[in-house]
């Protein structure tokens, strides 16, 4: 807007708060009588992708509505007829609201207020996201809805202000006057809490959602200090991201407090202000209630534990089911024992060792002076499964090794457990009591073994941390490149939604367990990987969906991170296999998993269609537990080598 005559400090002012309204997520303009634009923000621009050379005080309405009929925003149809039609409805202001999605799928949000001088100001606002998770949680449709009602009393509210403000146009400095009460309002009403602190951690500004929200009232909080309005106990989380602020960074942080009594969650986003020298001056704080998605989402854990539970015990039964087949099969045809051989020593018949391929019953020593006795033999990883019978004075203890044990689950005891099917027949109650035992020790087993759940991994120069939502612009700002994008199944992002929409989708996938991969040193997102392909049955899982940012790649971040995530894998959810798959084209990421010490199998071909209908071939790759203790010296030599080169 133009700044003919105003006062210097006028002129300021409108600055601020021009700056302050292109922070807003909503877009918003301003038409006179004669429908001419007299006020905009780049929100609106970005939100319905005008080009900005249409951002003029004085372009006609029609001008924007022609625009839009020749890209074909209003379908197939008569395009001067679509252009009337439209025109001739501003030209009543009337107040309206209206839902429209664009051919790009972005669905907006548009509500129309006329002003006391026949023009009108409009608020654009993306509601795609809402509308994605309306369709994902129809249970939540009713608190939903509230929420839509109570924002649109709020910006019934905000417009009903801003036309009584905007009474007087007859110069510059009274129209500035009213764009600052204009973004006072909205500032007010709007669900974002918005306050501005200076280089001594003053509050300069502070709308009424912040005063309310930390329970001052309104006004209030100008010129007091940030400890003494937001308290100890949320000064104590947040301080460290307040010096960050202060010193130039922009930072993102979630903290907690207490609200009429309950735990109440909050996000909040500090911009600093800079001069071009360098200097900070303060810093601009933007914050929303994060509570009810905290409940979503620990909603969302619950139901896929309880899947994964159900999931599990189904596995389980079938399992035990055999296993006591096989026992109950050997106890039906159970022979007496014969002693082979001459000595201390014997073996049992033949049929004992028939009973399946999965175990062996060891021999045990046999003592004719003694009721009871040990095995001068044993192998190390044995499982005793207690005294057999008494005949003629003596005691026979069974032993089952657990050696050769394909296919079965983590712990030892689980292994033992299913190497009962070996144990001989003759031995009556007591091996069905010992089965119990063993099968009491394999369920707790496989719920160790089961425990694929988000987890933080953290290693010298990266962290890897479950991929939430608040991760959407750190990732969006970093995966806007194509070039990174060319080998995965979708494009680089299109916007903030499209990136959000992507990690939705992540999280959601059944198997899939993503991580966002952070810069330690620089506490910046620098990009994305995760789990997927997971399968506890058999003791295996994938590794991929990794991309890094341009400024990241061949730093030594994504070696680090493969580190961390195979360790956890072998060492802690106990892998027998972690695989790879790229596409054939890649021959970069090819020869870095050959570095690391994975082993090509083969390709599948035609294995998936991806971007612009390509048939792609995957390579596939593979790590063994029995190769990992050599494939994590390599790594860590690898991870060693470059944390050198960046010192």
């Amino acid at each position: 807007m133009p700044l003919d005559t105003s006062p210097p400090d006028t002129i300021q002012r409108h600055e601020m708060l021009q700056a302050g309204l292109d922070l807003l997520d909503q877009g918003l303009t301003v038409f006179d009588a004669n429908l001419r634009l007299v006020a905009w923000n780049e929100p609106f621009l970005k939100l319905l992708d005008f080009p900005k050379e249409l951002a003029q005080v004085g372009t006609p309405f029609e001008r924007f509505i022609r625009h839009n009929a020749e890209r074909g925003e209003y379908g197939p149809g008569d395009h001067e007829a679509q252009i009337a039609e439209r025109v001739a409805a501003a030209a009543n202001f009337a107040p309206h609201i209206t839902e429209r999605q664009r051919p790009n799928g972005k669905v907006l949000l548009l509500r129309g207020e006329p002003l006391a001088n026949k023009g009108f100001v409009t608020l654009y606002t993306d509601i795609t996201e809402q509308r994605y998770i309306e369709n994902l949680t129809e249970h939540q449709n009713i608190q939903l809805d509230e929420r839509v009602r109570r924002r649109t009393a709020q910006l019934e509210n905000a417009n009903a202000n801003l036309t009584r403000a905007n009474s007087e146009n007859s110069r510059i400095a009274a129209a500035l006057r009213r764009s600052e009460e204009r973004l006072r309002l909205i500032n007010d009403t709007i669900p974002i809490l918005i306050g501005y602190v200076d280089h001594n951690e003053v509050y300069q500004y502070a709308n009424k959602g912040y005063s309310d929200w930390y329970g001052h009232p309104e006004g209030s909080v100008t010129g007091r200090g940030v400890r003494d309005v937001i308290g100890d106990h949320v000064y104590g989380q947040v301080r460290e991201n307040v010096r960050k602020a202060l010193s130039g960074q922009q930072v993102t942080y979630e903290y907690q407090m207490q609200r009429q009594g309950q735990n109440v969650f909050a996000r909040s986003t500090l911009v600093p202000e800079t001069l071009p020298e360098g200097d900070t001056l303060g810093f601009f704080v933007f914050s929303h209630e994060t509570t009810e998605q905290k409940r979503m989402e620990a909603a969302l854990v619950q139901a896929q534990k309880m899947e994964a539970i159900g999931q599990l015990t189904g596995g389980l039964a079938h399992d035990f089911n055999n296993l006591l087949t096989v026992v109950i099969g050997n106890l039906a045809c159970g022979q007496p024992l014969r002693t082979v051989g001459c000595g201390a020593h014997s073996i049992f018949s033949e049929q004992l060792l028939c009973a399946g391929d999965c175990g062996v019953a060891e021999h045990y020593a046999q003592s004719h002076a003694r009721a009871d006795f040990r095995a001068d033999a044993v192998h190390d990883q044995s499982v005793g499964i207690g005294a057999g019978p008494q005949r003629g004075g003596r005691t026979h203890r069974f032993c089952l090794c657990r050696r050769q044990l394909p296919g079965l689950l983590i712990k030892p005891a689980a292994r033992a457990g299913l190497s009962i099917g070996r144990a001989i027949a003759g031995v009556g109650t007591q091996v069905l009591s010992n089965c119990a035992v063993l099968h009491g020790a394999l369920i707790r087993s496989v719920e160790m073994s089961l425990r694929i759940a988000p987890v933080v991994l953290e290693g010298r120069t990266v962290r890897l941390e479950p991929l939430c939502a608040e991760h959407a612009q750190g990732l969006y700002n970093h995966g806007r490149a194509q070039a990174d994008w060319a080998y995965m199944p979708r494009g680089c992002f299109i916007d903030l939604a499209d990136t959000r929409h992507w990690i939705e989708e992540a999280l959601t996938t059944p198997g899939h367990l993503p991580f966002a991969i952070v810069d330690r040193a620089r506490d910046k997102v620098a990009g994305s990987t995760r789990y997927l392909t997971i399968r506890p049955e058999h003791r295996s899982l994938e590794i991929g969906w990794t991309w890094l940012g341009q400024e990241w790649q061949r730093t030594g971040i994504n070696t680090e991170a493969k580190l961390l995530l195979l360790k956890h894998a072998f060492e802690q959810l106990g892998c027998v296999r972690v695989e790879f798959k790229t596409d054939a084209r890649n021959e970069r990421s090819q020869a870095a998993l050959l570095r690391i010490g994975a082993t090509r199998e083969g390709v599948m071909r035609n294995h998936m269609i991806v971007q612009n209908n390509y048939r792609r071939d995957s390579v596939y790759f593979s790590i063994i537990d029995s190769e990992w203790p050599k494939v994590k010296k390599r790594l860590e030599a690898l991870t060693a080598s470059a944390g050198k080169r960046t010192r």
